[in-house]
């Protein structure tokens, strides 16, 4: 080590040129940057970077644009009696059409409508290939004990894992995490009548509309990943629940 000038003015500058050579001299020892180099030399002007790269962590937030790209739209306009797993949606993006939880799906188009028989309950649904978006239908609810169905963020392999909205025996509209079954938000009864039911889920935040008024809210990363939406209706004898204009939008 050389020795250090008399003049203070000169010292400063010395002792940084002197701290960025033994840095130096420690790498040619080392072959690499020594342990706690950091903590031995930080603090100094000009720090020499001995890795030859720089490592930035950064955070990404989860956020989502407006939902404005149709990606799943189903009119269910078709001759009577066609099965909806036969039926070609109007737009299906990913291409794999309908698909029924049950093995025996007796969904079928009547009117350019689809009805799930009474005695039996269906649940459908369609790939969309993305996890973040909004998805609704119009239903026609005719009498009390009718019982349907909104789901989304659901998995083809495992139906279980989903997110669904129930609209209930007596008109209350509610919120369910499967396969737990656990009760996430409701509203009050709706009534009778047809309505549009829908679900947009951005990231962690999921918000139930009925007729595009805001009714549940709920936070929850649970299922963030599926990809499939649908609806159904829960067996009720003597009821038929119609749905129709089932739409899915993405960004």
């Amino acid at each position: 080590m050389q020795t250090p000038p008399k003049e203070d003015a000169l010292w400063d500058r010395w002792a940084v040129a002197q701290l960025q050579q033994d840095h130096i001299d420690i790498m040619r020892l080392f072959k690499r940057a020594p342990p706690r180099v950091d903590a031995w030399f930080g603090g100094f002007p000009h720090p020499v970077n001995f890795a030859g790269t720089t490592t930035t962590t950064t955070t990404t937030t989860c956020s989502c644009g407006a939902f404005g790209t149709t990606i799943v739209s189903d009119t269910f306009t078709d001759d009577n009696g066609v099965s909806l797993y036969s039926h070609i949606p109007d737009v299906d993006t990913v291409g794999n059409g309908w698909v029924s939880k049950l093995v025996t799906g007796l969904a079928e188009i009547q009117g350019n409508e689809v009805e799930i028989p009474a005695t039996d309950g269906e649940q459908a649904g369609i790939d969309t290939g993305v996890s973040d978006g909004e998805v609704s239908v119009d239903f026609t609810l005719a009498d009390d004990g009718s019982t349907v169905n909104l789901i989304f963020r659901a998995s083809l392999s495992n139906w279980s894992n989903r997110w669904q909205v129930v609209l209930t025996a007596v008109d209350d509209v509610e919120l369910y995490e499967f396969p737990s079954g656990t009760l996430r938000g409701s509203s009050g009864s709706i009534g009778q009548g047809t309505f549009n039911l829908k679900a947009e889920f951005c990231c962690e935040s999921i918000t139930i509309y009925v007729d595009d008024s805001p009714i549940i809210t709920h936070v929850s990363a649970a299922h963030q990943s599926n990809t499939l939406v649908g609806f159904g209706a829960a067996p009720d004898p003597g009821q038929i629940v119609t749905f129709d204009n089932f739409l899915f939008k993405g960004e």
